[in-house]
């Protein structure tokens, strides 16, 4: 036999709380902890802990600060959202607001032909679009700087490309 395959019996003892420790056995690659969990829940070494027979609180937040987060907490039961929420929420209405503008613009210039009434206004439409685009990458600079994490960044809006969207 290997010395890597040879089994061994190995004792550990854990403590979880004060009111629990237990001592887990491992032969060879198993580990009984179901059967040790199994006889703690049947002599009561789980009744008396904090929290027991209530539900778990899965609301935390780990990306706000620990001192604030009962503030937040309290925020959230009266349906109050966290700022920097509320700001990402609206910023990206806004952004759809400012598409469905491009949209409805292109969608009028290309029933209108190629005249130049529908020209003039095509342009004076990108022009309106690309100052949205400006205002709103303004806004988004803003609300990344105080976004807690950068998996909640917003993408800045490049004009160009906006454009292709919708041609």
């Amino acid at each position: 036999m290997a010395f890597w395959a040879k089994k061994t019996s190995v004792n550990i003892t854990i403590s979880m709380l004060p009111l629990l420790k237990v001592e887990i056995k491992m032969r060879g690659h198993r580990m009984w902890i179901d059967d040790i969990i199994r006889k703690a829940i049947e002599e009561g070494q789980f009744d008396n802990l904090p929290g027991h027979g209530r539900p778990l609180n899965l609301h935390e937040d780990s990306h706000t600060p620990y001192e604030l987060r009962g503030a937040y907490r309290i925020m959230r039961q009266a349906g109050a959202t966290l700022p920097w929420i509320g700001q990402r929420k609206q910023i990206e209405a806004d952004i759809e607001e400012a598409r469905q503008f491009l949209r409805r613009a292109w969608q009028w210039y290309t029933k209108q032909g190629n005249t130049r009434q529908a020209q003039e206004r095509w342009r004076a439409d990108q022009l309106q679009f690309q100052q949205m685009v400006k205002a709103l990458n303004r806004r988004i600079r803003d609300y990344n700087l105080i976004a807690p994490h950068p998996q909640v960044h917003l993408y800045m809006l490049d004009f160009e490309h906006e454009l292709q969207r919708v041609q």
